[in-house]
């Protein structure tokens, strides 16, 4: 009995982003980039447009199976993109999966807005590059901010707020970010 080519590649164990890493980026981890994103979405096609609109700018892993994507997702990653549906899977469960492992990333939908809490932006469709990018980098960004901000209040909590790592935070936050670009910020948190 000969084996199907999607059987095999299902079979395959995926590396997730924190294992490419480790491995020294050889199969996909670039320095210089604006981070990580994982795509999944059920139609090959749509997998490559984003794969071509993205690689310039992100490392970019993807897939067309949500099992697949739950294998890669970690940490690591900055920002999934799902499609409603993956050859075996809905996008929102790929997402809620994601979620309850306490993945810290940031989820967007394709088509449509999507009320569900579970996604933090969508990619409008028509899907083009610039909207696959727009979204992608807004989402990024919030990530971004997130961690910032979190940081700052950890220290900004604990008992002696004026120290060392209270004043480098703030550094962080005054020089990293200009004062546009944290207006914005509170604006998509």
């Amino acid at each position: 009995m000969r084996a199907n080519v999607e059987d095999i590649i299902m079979s395959r164990r995926t590396l997730t982003a924190t294992e490419v890493k480790e491995e020294g980026g050889e199969r996909g981890i670039a320095e210089g980039v604006e981070g990580n994103v994982l795509v999944a979405a059920g139609e090959r096609s749509l997998v490559s447009e984003f794969e071509v609109s993205l690689r310039p700018d992100y490392n970019v892993w993807s897939t067309t199976s949500g099992r697949q994507a739950l294998d890669i997702v970690d940490n690591e990653v900055d920002v999934v993109v799902v499609t409603s549906e993956t050859t075996d899977m809905t996008g929102r469960e790929v997402v809620s999966k994601t979620k309850a492992r306490g993945i810290d990333c940031k989820a967007a939908t394709v088509g449509r807005e999507d009320a569900d809490s579970r996604f933090d932006g969508y990619v409008p469709t028509p899907v083009t590059p610039e909207r696959i990018i727009g979204t992608v980098d807004e989402l990024s960004k919030v990530r971004e901010y997130h961690q910032v901000l979190g940081g700052y209040f950890d220290a900004a909590r604990r008992d002696n707020p004026v120290s060392e790592d209270y004043e480098r935070w703030t550094r962080e936050v005054v020089e990293g970010f200009g004062n546009e670009e944290f207006k914005n910020a509170f604006e998509m948190i």
